[in-house]
């Protein structure tokens, strides 16, 4: 995933290794230079060891663990069987102290960890039904993997993208006075355990998931094409949304599979609204840009050439330490097809799932990430 684009300092070579900085360096990004801990080229690096031989010494500039850092060049390679040992051999010590988890989650040994989202019984509503078994699958925004694995276990095989390298999540800009650029960075250090969850569940589950990460307006030309593309509630965090639809689209060959939260005055299918998604009264950095209804992502899809949807309704539990509360859900199921001239009028549930004090629904999630 991606939020904002770390501007590369001239202080690193193009091999990554750090140089001092200038007398007019960057102040506001003394980390670039600090995480960049590699000694030797990205070719050297990669040539060094071969498939199933054990990798005895630190990931070189870790995308996420190092950030910021100079990514591969277009974040280009990162698929290559070599490139995902590599991955995999770094994490391979991983324990649960080194992890933060995003979705209640049970383990292969029988351990639950409890996350702020549990959607055990609701992973088929949650991707609106579509046939898994035999398909590639493409999902941006993993967090902990539990989908990742879930859609694995159903027979699929799923490639992952997340925010890394010199991209990290971008929030509302805060009026508050904090300093944002210290307060992202402290908050990717939290996405790098999140992360961790995800290869600790790797290893333990033998999976055969991969993984790459960078900026997902801009996404690696050397993805490939998938059967199907899934955004598990991650639009709402994203400054344009459509920008990463469009992105994906272009590597998906049949089926987009959008998820979001289902907001109080937006449930008509039928209305393509996009509400700008903070509070005035929420003066720090916010996780929540935009509000987004069924009929915006309907039309978005639409816009890129997945005409034939299909919305469904339904209800998650989330638990913040107040005990679980219901929060109600829609799912966007989008084919592609020929581009018609007319929007798509969507299918829709019959009924769409209410909320005691739905009031207050939308005030409950204000700064909080979806499911």
């Amino acid at each position: 995933m991606r939020a904002n684009r770390v501007a590369h300092d001239e202080s690193l070579d193009v091999l990554g290794a750090a140089r001092p900085l200038p007398a007019d360096g960057p102040s506001k990004w003394p980390s670039v230079v600090a995480a960049v801990r590699s000694d030797v080229s990205y070719h050297a690096w990669m040539s060094d060891i071969a498939p199933g031989a054990t990798w005895d010494r630190p990931f070189a500039s870790h995308p996420l663990r190092d950030w910021p850092t100079r990514p591969p060049e277009r974040y280009l390679g990162q698929l290559e069987p070599e490139f995902q040992h590599r991955l995999a051999a770094d994490q391979s010590n991983l324990t649960l102290d080194d992890c933060d988890w995003y979705h209640t989650t049970e383990l292969p040994d029988g351990t639950v960890i409890r996350g702020m989202w549990d959607l055990k019984g609701r992973e088929s509503d949650y991707l609106g039904n579509v046939t898994l078994q035999g398909t590639t699958v493409f999902e941006p925004g993993p967090a902990s993997g539990y989908f990742t694995y879930w859609m694995e276990g159903q027979g699929a095989e799923v490639t992952c993208f997340e925010a890394g390298y010199d991209a990290g999540f971008e929030y509302v800009p805060p009026v508050d006075g904090t300093d944002y650029p210290a307060w992202q960075a402290e908050f990717m250090k939290h996405i790098a355990r999140v992360n961790n969850s995800w290869w600790l569940q790797h290893r333990d589950r033998a999976s055969m998931a991969r993984i790459a990460y960078g900026d997902i307006y801009n996404l690696p030309e050397d993805l490939g094409t998938f059967d199907a593309s899934v955004f598990g509630s991650i639009l709402l965090h994203l400054r344009d949304p459509f920008r990463a639809l469009q992105q994906a689209a272009a590597h998906t060959a049949q089926t987009m599979v959008v998820t979001d939260v289902l907001h109080v005055g937006l449930e008509d299918p039928d209305d393509p609204v996009l509400r700008w998604g903070m509070d005035t009264d929420s003066l720090g950095p916010s996780h929540s840009w935009w509000c987004l209804s069924p009929g915006a992502v309907t039309r978005m899809l639409w816009r890129l050439g997945f005409g034939r949807t299909q919305v469904s309704h339904y209800v998650l539990k989330r638990d913040v330490g107040m005990g679980p509360q219901d929060f109600p859900y829609f799912t966007v199921v989008a084919e592609r097809r020929a581009h018609r001239s007319e929007p798509p009028v969507p299918q829709a549930a019959a009924q769409v799932p209410t909320v005691s004090g739905k009031s207050t629904f939308s005030r409950r999630l204000r700064g909080k990430r979806g499911g």
